[in-house]
């Protein structure tokens, strides 16, 4: 009998390749336990620790798209953690941040920015905002500790709302919602009588106060005063001695008021006023 050398070759050709394919699977098997130790510059891996000393990067070159995205349906999407629990001497470079995220060029960002759980930095333009918490029904940002909330710039702290609403509201005690209508750019509350809603240590400037000038031979003057109604209360106080002169009444209008000496003056006397609305 004449035997197929040919068919001989093709099965041995199967076989060494089926041996060769169960080397590999081994051979791959055998390397899981290493892969966490992977080279620098290798592949992030995931479900197991990336324990080299280098940076991790998820880089994706196509700008319509997220280059890493946490999804969880009932715990934490992202979680970044820095474990050096040292406190800082904030000398040298040293970014040791839970989140470490930045916007355009790095070049003005802090050359240390320890302790700092999430530190945002962008500087694009007048519009570019570090870090933005948004919320349309509860709190955008939240600082819980010794001091709640910090700002140091230009403006230390801006707070803006529409006509109807609150820019800034400073409560002591208990927290209720605003019991006034809006409008309103700082609304300072105390919730019992023991407490201050308001104090100024310092110099205080008001735009509704000020000094006007009653003429010799005059015993009154009318100033137009935006904002003033028939219901705001003025304080008036003469700023000048006159002996027997007072002031004997201060009557607002709409959108001016007059203040009344008791007679006529001698000189150009001053008086001092502050609208109370």
């Amino acid at each position: 009998m004449a035997v197929d050398r040919n068919a001989f070759k093709s099965r041995r050709s199967v076989l060494a390749a089926a041996l060769g394919g169960l080397g590999a699977l081994l051979a791959g098997a055998l390397g899981r336990a290493d892969e966490a130790e992977a080279a620098q510059g290798g592949n992030a891996l995931i479900g197991v620790a990336n324990t080299g000393t280098a940076e991790t990067s998820f880089e994706n070159t196509d700008g319509g798209e997220v280059s890493l995205k946490g999804i969880q349906a009932s715990g934490i999407g992202v979680k970044g953690q820095s474990t050096d629990s040292t406190p800082s001497t904030f000398v040298g470079t040293s970014h040791r941040n839970g989140v470490f995220a930045t916007v355009g060029s790095e070049s003005g960002v802090f050359a240390n920015t320890d302790e700092a759980g999430v530190y945002g930095f962008a500087d694009l333009s007048d519009s570019s905002v570090g870090v933005v918490g948004h919320t349309n029904q509860g709190w955008g940002v939240i600082g819980i500790g010794a001091a709640g909330v910090a700002g140091f710039g230009a403006w230390g702290v801006f707070g803006s709302a529409d006509t109807d609403q609150i820019g800034v509201y400073g409560n002591t005690g208990a927290s209720p919602a605003p019991s006034v209508a809006g409008g309103i750019g700082v609304l300072a509350r105390a919730e019992s009588s023991s407490q201050l809603a308001l104090s100024v240590v310092g110099r205080s400037q008001f735009s509704q106060s000020g000094r006007l000038t009653i003429l010799s031979g005059k015993s009154s003057r009318t100033v137009s005063k935006p904002g003033v109604t028939p219901t705001s209360w003025i304080i008036a106080t003469p700023q000048t001695n006159r002996s027997g002169v007072f002031v004997q009444a201060a009557v607002p209008g709409n959108g001016a008021f007059t203040v009344y000496l008791n007679k006529a003056v001698s000189g150009n006397t001053v008086v001092g006023y502050l609208v109370i609305n």
